[in-house]
């Protein structure tokens, strides 16, 4: 586990962000995820004044990073998965956790966050937890939060018409992956060594597959998984089939 956190540090540029979560998760039941899974493994050191919930100034010029987050203990666990999601999308500053320069950190889907009773104006946060709640509890399993692109630029603060999540969309359809983010996308799947990957919808299903396939995927080793997107009442289709592809009672 030490190796993933290391590549992850040096390739996104993060300080606390595992131990200001973990605090966070620790001393606020009522605000972040209370899954016992969450971030297993993980030894946390004391982050004084570095609370995510402590408002974090977000500039016109900076760039927003989802750091992977997990469930579950990497050494010891049979099943390994991996959802992995194309670029993350503007969000609710309230879930920023940590900020390096122009660097703002924070956990893919608003996980950290993943708790009925937060104050936070969370619904898609909610849909993504109904959809994954029953995958995450499984004791004897590991499963990872992680996308291609991990970042995107901020180009407004507030999202006006949506232009944060069109610039990154753009950017990760015409980025050339195979230079820029394929070999680090490699060996973070090496690191993990996944026995199911998760894709959430059509077009990241096709993107991931294209990227994937004849490198780490190949049809002899067919590990990769459409589910269906959690937004828009998708979360009820998208928990049945991890329902039926991990055999759930």
């Amino acid at each position: 586990m030490q190796n993933l956190l290391n590549f992850y540090q040096k390739w996104l540029g993060f300080k606390n962000f595992y131990h200001i979560i973990k605090n966070n998760t620790s001393k606020d039941t009522d605000e972040y995820i209370q899954n016992n899974n969450f971030l297993e493994s993980m030894k946390i050191k004391e982050v004084s004044n570095n609370k995510s919930n402590n408002k974090i100034e977000v500039k016109k010029g900076d760039y927003r990073y989802d750091v992977p987050v997990w469930f579950g203990n990497l050494n010891r666990s049979k099943t390994r998965i991996v959802v992995l999601g194309l670029e993350p999308r503007h969000t609710n500053q309230a879930f920023n956790i940590e900020k390096i320069n122009n660097k703002i950190f924070a956990a893919p889907f608003g996980i950290d966050r993943w708790n009925f009773e937060s104050t936070v104006y969370r619904r898609l946060q909610n849909v993504y937890y109904h959809a994954f709640e029953e995958l995450i509890s499984q004791k004897e399993y590991f499963i990872l939060f992680s996308d291609v692109v991990k970042f995107y630029k901020v180009y407004d603060v507030n999202n006006k018409n949506k232009i944060n999540d069109k610039k990154a969309r753009e950017y990760f359809n015409n980025i050339n992956l195979e230079e820029q983010n394929i070999k680090k996308l490699f060996k973070e799947l090496e690191l993990i060594k996944p026995t199911h990957v998760l894709t959430l919808g059509n077009d990241n299903h096709k993107k991931i597959s294209r990227l994937l396939k004849g490198k780490y995927y190949t049809d002899k080793a067919p590990y990769l998984h459409k589910i269906r997107h959690p937004a828009r009442g998708g979360h009820i289709i998208a928990k049945k089939q991890m329902k039926d592809l991990f055999n759930f009672p």
